[in-house]
């Protein structure tokens, strides 16, 4: 549950609003649908990045280390097997920091580039 509700809050949440007022016995009714997010924190993405990367460096290290050792007999193909599902994990962990990273700029790119409402140019 921890696990989603943190990947929840890397995404947007969309909403749908209707407003209706009476002004001079003349109803008025608007329509709005929007995009809400909360920003992460910037600086903690930029240092899961790093701690991710070095896990990848590290990883590829064991398994290319281990791969030698099955190489000679030191090592079982468990072994090698279970360093290789360690680097692809460690992989994956660098790709979800990314992505987080990257909806994080999207969405200062929209809240800082609002789209113009009718009328504007």
């Amino acid at each position: 549950a921890g696990v989603k509700e943190r990947r929840s809050a890397t995404r947007p949440e969309v909403y749908l609003q209707f407003q209706r007022e009476f002004d001079d016995h003349r109803p008025d009714s608007r329509v709005q649908v929007g995009i809400r997010s909360q920003f992460g924190a910037g600086l903690s993405s930029f240092s899961g990045i790093a701690q991710a990367r070095e896990a990848v460096s590290t990883s590829e290290q064991v398994y290319a280390s281990y791969e030698r050792q099955f190489l000679t007999g030191s090592k079982s193909w468990l072994d090698v097997m279970n360093s290789a599902r360690d680097l692809q994990s460690a992989q994956l962990q660098v790709a979800e920091v990314i992505a987080g990273e990257l909806s994080v700029e999207w969405r200062l790119y929209v809240q800082s580039n609002p789209l113009p409402v009718d009328g504007e140019a």
